[in-house]
């Protein structure tokens, strides 16, 4: 495959999962979307994007959250909500650790 067919088939694939972030989808659902078996998706989607749909998913979830949280009024119950984590601890949980690199230490009382 040429180098600009890889790249459009990594942005096709892209677009699939990025387009159901506002929806429940399962790594099934998006393989129908993309005329392949869930299998199959999988595969290709790893090696053209080099991470899998999943992790994909739930990475802009978070990037989005991320943005929510700094951007928007919105309440961190809400933005949990709109990330599809189904608590509040969940997404307590899972957020810290994925903007660790980026978070600053809390200055420590004098």
């Amino acid at each position: 495959m040429k180098k600009a067919g890889k790249q459009d088939t990594a942005e096709r694939l892209s677009a699939i999962v990025a387009n159901s972030l506002d929806k429940q989808a399962k790594t099934q659902d998006l393989a129908r979307q993309a005329y392949q078996s869930r299998t199959q998706f999988h595969r290709l989607f790893r090696t053209m994007v080099e991470e899998t749909p999943g992790a994909m998913r739930r990475r802009l979830l978070l990037e989005r959250a991320a943005y929510q949280l700094a951007h928007t009024g919105m309440s961190v119950t809400d933005v949990a909500l709109n990330a599809n984590y189904g608590s509040l601890e969940a997404f307590n949980s899972r957020f810290p650790k994925s903007f660790s690199d980026f978070a600053q230490p809390l200055p420590a009382h004098a």
